[in-house]
């Protein structure tokens, strides 16, 4: 992690609020070209004694990151406004955790690691590790059971998305004419 005001300004500000010498609000960043940084010498609209900060990030460094990676995520089955397969997805995720007593297995490792942290060891650890994978596949696999039914929607590229907004603006400013 690094401070942009010290990577380009070589220090931090003196105050980052109005009351002088108090530098208390910071900024960090990791992989991410910043081309600038500044506090704002304001606090309109909203009254705190806390000025704002402003950065100017590399977009393009920025989303072709590897750790920013827009596109890289599928797209969702299972969808909150479908409430057959919202009540699909809870029933099968309560079911799971039932079955593998989840919620039992969880309070055990919370109740070890507040009664007595001497004796939460790696091996705890390690169990809360595969606990929170098992948690994970449940979830999937419940999205997957409630969403069954759906259909696959191929969605848009941003160029394609970009042209239909762009066909449907001059077709609408058109037909007002």
């Amino acid at each position: 992690m690094s401070d942009p005001f010290r990577e380009l300004f070589g220090n931090r500000p003196n105050s980052t609020t109005q009351t002088p010498n108090r530098d208390i609000d910071f900024v960090l960043t990791h992989g991410i070209s910043v081309s600038g940084i500044s506090t704002l010498e304001m606090n309109n609209p909203a009254q705190s004694d806390h000025l704002g900060i402003c950065i100017n990030l590399n977009l393009a460094s920025f989303f072709s990151s590897n750790f920013s990676d827009m596109t890289s995520q599928a797209p969702r089955n299972l969808i909150s406004g479908k409430k057959k397969s919202v009540d699909a997805y809870l029933q099968y995720v309560t079911d799971q955790f039932t079955d593998h007593k989840i919620f039992q297995r969880t309070e055990e490792l919370y109740t070890l690691a507040t009664n007595d942290p001497s004796k939460f060891l790696d091996e705890c650890v390690s169990t809360l590790k595969q606990l929170d994978i098992q948690i994970t596949a449940i979830m999937i696999a419940g999205e997957r059971e409630g969403a069954r039914k759906s259909t696959q929607r191929q969605y848009w590229s941003p160029e394609q998305q970009n042209i239909a907004r762009t066909f449907s603006y001059y077709k609408q400013k058109h037909q007002c004419v």
